[in-house]
């Protein structure tokens, strides 16, 4: 089965932690992933109560392509996500973050370092990411679908995802 993740925050060391995003990511079991994050209105902790069409230019960054991950220990390992698409680079190098399991199950705190887009240099980062148990509505089938579409000729490409409940 795929997972879906929530950013809970980011901190850019030694800063305090926060979320200016409302981030989410879906991978499916082949290790595809789509990866949006849209900017939060000010003083806003949600897009939840927004009923509004968000302007492209809420659009912080969006990712999709292709990750793995090695077991470094019980708990630990280091995370690559290739970039296919990104709204930031046309040919973006994959990113790299060391994931740590937390106590609740739940939630892991990846660690690494990229650049700042606030201030353009190398950062350490801390992100805390939250999976929830997937729910089902009915029946016995949780579905994650992550679509790729290449079409070299034309020059084209895109990923689309979604959860299906049956």
């Amino acid at each position: 089965m795929g997972s879906l993740s929530f950013r809970k925050f980011i901190r850019w060391l030694p800063d305090e932690a926060s979320e200016p995003t409302s981030t989410l990511v879906l991978t499916s079991p082949e290790k595809r992933f789509v990866d949006i994050r849209v900017l939060l209105p000010d003083g806003k902790n949600s897009l939840a109560d927004n009923d509004e069409t968000l302007p492209l230019s809420r659009l912080d960054w969006a990712m999709a392509g292709f990750s793995s991950s090695d077991v470094i220990s019980d708990g630990h390992s280091l995370s690559q996500w290739k970039h296919w698409i990104d709204s930031r680079a046309v040919d973006a190098p994959p990113d790299e973050g060391h994931m740590y399991a937390q106590p609740d199950g739940l939630s892991t705190l990846e660690k690494g370092h990229m650049t700042n887009p606030a201030t353009g240099k190398d950062t350490e980062y801390e992100e805390m990411w939250y999976d929830p148990p997937a729910k089902k509505t009915g029946g016995d089938k949780v579905v994650c679908v992550v679509l790729v579409m290449e079409d070299e000729k034309a020059g084209k490409k895109g990923i689309s995802s979604s959860f299906i409940f049956s």
